[in-house]
């Protein structure tokens, strides 16, 4: 969960720089909590567990709205493992349910009603990475307007790529081939006389991600109405952004100074126009930001101005949304990151998802970018689940642990698991999917505000939940 905001070369090539870094942060984050860190040591514990909760689920289930508990857990390399949450989360629901689902199939009807959710009716045209006449002559016409820039430095680098594009002029073909039968990948179309680019990625035969991003990549200053000959960029919509959801009230991310034109809810509502297709799902909204632009002529004067809002979906299940979270910083599933090929072009990056995430991004001018990852659809009907006592569970999470992290090496020697919550996963069945009630128990990082250790526990059979 993630950073990959299709807007524009300039922001795509920050944000492989953003992950780069991440993963250079990750690699020297997980040698800091280990035996000789002493903020980690675990002593004089006081054994506690604060009253009943107050809603229906945690009555019947026994549930404490606080612990604090050492586990009975021998496991080589570990010298303690603590339950430590003065505020465990229990939905306020009556009861919780589960249903199979599974990965979106990539296919013609698919890729149909996607598209035309989006473009309505208009044309739409094959992309295949050509660059027609059109195209060409754009991209000259901006490199020219750049060439005229204060700062002579980049000059000769705006005429080289100006010149580039007047070479591919001389075969570049008047136009594309129109889509007739829904059968590639990509397409170009037209909302509002801006043209967008429609990526569909597939993972085997199942839909990876659904993305939407201006074209050509280089028009966002004019889609927006910059000055000629600066360059624009848009910010906030990288990874740390994108994946770092924390249900927050929305409101205190919104300011003053954001000059669109709409406000939240319209915003919220013109993304709903474009949600509904790609998602079978009831979706919420869990972060909202301003949508920031910085404008630059390449001196030192870069200005920036607020306009419009980045927001994040996830899916909703009877009133409680599913478990997400930034799960970079969990230290064994670094290298499982490291390793996972990515589903995406070589120049782009691995996107680590723990369920289904829509992005989107609008401005006043309209919509700057679209990211659908991992589309899921029911496969069956919702039904109730038996939920485990709070006893239970805890006895289950001691029982799986020694398995667990002989798994899942750790380079920690102690664990708190400071963030205890009850929520939704989509589990994997073999056949599919299944979105189950469980506890999540997360050892959260202050400085970071993102789990460095998590373990999640199915909370109707109390077995271990792999994070895929």
């Amino acid at each position: 969960m993630t950073d990959r905001s299709k807007i524009s070369r300039s922001v795509k090539i920050r944000i492989c720089y953003i992950a780069l870094t991440l993963l250079a942060a990750i690699s020297l984050y997980g040698c800091d909590k280990k035996k000789d860190d002493a903020s980690f040591i675990i002593d004089a514990l006081e054994e506690s567990e604060g009253e009943i909760g107050y809603t229906k689920l945690a009555r019947e289930l026994n549930i404490p709205q606080s612990i604090n508990h050492q586990l009975e857990t021998d496991i080589s390399g570990l010298d303690s493992i603590l339950i430590s949450d003065d505020d465990i989360e229990v939905p306020n629901v009556s009861d919780m349910y589960t249903f199979e689902c599974n990965r979106a199939e990539l296919n013609e009807a698919y890729r149909q009603t996607v598209a035309e959710s989006i473009f309505g009716s208009s044309i739409l045209y094959v992309y295949d990475g050509t660059v027609t006449k059109a195209d060409c002559e754009y991209y000259i016409d901006y490199y020219e307007r750049m060439e005229e820039g204060p700062v002579a430095f980049y000059h000769e680098m705006y005429t080289e790529l100006a010149e580039e594009y007047k070479e591919k002029l001389k075969n570049a073909p008047e136009s594309r081939e129109k889509n007739m039968d829904f059968s590639a990948n990509q397409y170009i179309g037209t909302i509002e006389g801006q043209q967008y680019l429609l990526t569909f990625r597939a993972d085997g035969d199942d839909v990876a991600s659904v993305e939407l991003e201006l074209y050509p990549d280089i028009s966002l200053g004019d889609f927006i109405h910059a000055d000629k000959g600066i360059e624009v960029s848009c910010l906030g919509l990288s990874k740390e952004d994108f994946y770092s959801y924390k249900n927050l009230d929305y409101d205190e991310l919104i300011t003053e100074a954001n000059e669109c034109t709409y406000d939240i809810d319209k915003a919220m509502e013109i993304a709903s126009g474009y949600m509904n297709s790609i998602m079978a799902f009831d979706l919420s909204l869990i972060y909202a930001e301003d949508l920031g632009f910085s404008f630059s002529d390449y001196t030192n004067d870069t200005t920036f101005k607020m306009d419009g809002y980045n927001m994040a979906y996830v899916p909703e299940i009877e009133g409680v949304l599913q478990y997400t979270s930034d799960l970079y910083y969990v230290d064994y599933l670094q290298k499982e990151n490291e390793k996972e090929l990515s589903i995406y072009d070589e120049d782009d990056e691995t996107v680590m998802t723990n369920g289904s995430i829509m992005q989107i991004a609008v401005s006043s001018a309209g919509i700057i970018g679209m990211d659908c990852y991992m589309p899921l659809e029911k496969t069956s009907a919702i039904k109730k689940a038996d939920l485990l006592t709070w006893n239970e569970i805890v006895a289950s999470l001691e029982t799986a642990l020694p398995d667990y992290y002989t798994k899942h090496k750790t380079a920690y020697s102690q664990i708190n698991f400071n963030s205890v919550a009850l929520s939704y996963y989509p589990k994997e069945t073999g056949t599919g999917y299944r979105y189950t009630p469980v506890w999540v128990f997360s050892e959260v990082d202050k400085e970071i505000d993102e789990p460095v250790q998590i373990v999640i526990i199915d909370a109707q059979d109390g077995t271990v939940v792999e994070v895929k």
